[in-house]
């Protein structure tokens, strides 16, 4: 059994955009200046606490379940 089934991919992403609720897809980003000047470089943090159930995981829980088999559901 290979992993490569899990591996992230550009076409995984565009498909799980396909398949998750628009209300998941736009979470707010800012960069954040005290970390930024840390580490030298821009880094950009997302507000998952704004999506209605305030966690990234309503995504990958709507994908899992839209690929399961019907018989699992």
């Amino acid at each position: 059994m290979t992993t490569d089934h899990y591996r992230l991919s550009l076409d995984k992403v565009e498909e799980a955009t396909q398949i998750i609720d628009p209300v998941f897809l736009h979470s707010p980003q800012f960069i954040c200046d005290t970390l930024s000047e840390l580490f030298n470089l821009s880094l950009v943090l997302k507000l998952e606490t704004a999506n209605p159930i305030r966690c990234f995981k309503g995504r990958g829980a709507e994908v899992l379940v839209a690929k399961a088999p019907p018989d699992t559901h």
